[in-house]
């Protein structure tokens, strides 16, 4: 996506992203829905906090494209990336420790 001056492959690069990024919400609503046990202040607070990572973060990518380039925030969006993996398997580990 950054190595093209395509604005058809951005798009559908992009729009690629999107729809393969689209599982981690409903995967961490149910995933939560145990420790959360019909509590609405619970999911509350977890919409909340997801709305405003969905706010806040292209802000920052937006910035640090600014600043540093299109190829420093995508640096900074694969970090994003790794980290969800990683803690995606961590989650996925202790859960099946437990049975």
């Amino acid at each position: 996506m950054i190595s093209t001056k395509n604005l058809t492959l951005i798009t559908a690069a992009l729009l690629g992203l999107g729809f393969f990024l689209s599982g981690i919400y409903p995967t961490c609503i149910a995933n939560a829905g145990p420790m959360i046990k019909g509590s609405t202040l619970g999911m509350s607070v977890l919409t909340a906090i997801s709305a405003m990572g969905g706010i806040i973060t292209p802000q920052i990518i937006g910035g640090i494209a600014d600043r540093i380039g299109i190829v420093g925030s995508i640096g900074v969006l694969n970090i994003n990336v790794f980290m969800v993996i990683f803690l995606s398997l961590l989650n996925f580990r202790n859960h099946h420790k437990k049975k």
